[in-house]
């Protein structure tokens, strides 16, 4: 099982990405073929493409329409990005954050049942 996977196990997994439309369309496969993370729509609770909603990150509300959509509590919820710019807006909301270093491996933050570290 992907990482992913075993992480909406445990918790709710919301994505957000700023891509267009045909990139959100292909997305899951793009994911498995060029990052080497596959993935299913099925491991997530919600997408959300800039494409989709009509805004993108770093800008504020694009966070809290997911907070209000999905009625969950700033301090409970962990973002995790490769963008300190979206780093930076999703904390001044009160999110939790996780700025995913290029040298890092996002799966060192998990251990191997998907439970956050």
């Amino acid at each position: 099982l992907t990482l992913i996977h075993k992480a909406h196990r445990h918790y709710r997994t919301f994505l957000l990405s700023n891509c267009d439309v045909e990139n959100a369309r292909t997305f899951p496969e793009h994911m498995d073929r060029v990052a080497g993370y596959p993935m299913t729509t099925q491991d997530f609770d919600q997408l959300y493409f800039s494409s989709w909603i009509k805004n993108r990150k770093p800008n504020p509300e694009v966070f809290q329409l997911i907070l209000n959509q999905q009625n969950i509590l700033p301090h409970q919820t962990l973002f995790i990005d490769d963008c300190r710019k979206h780093c930076e807006s999703a904390l001044n909301l009160g999110l939790q954050v996780h700025w995913l270093q290029q040298e890092e491996d996002i799966l060192q933050l998990f251990d191997q049942d998907g439970r956050l570290l």
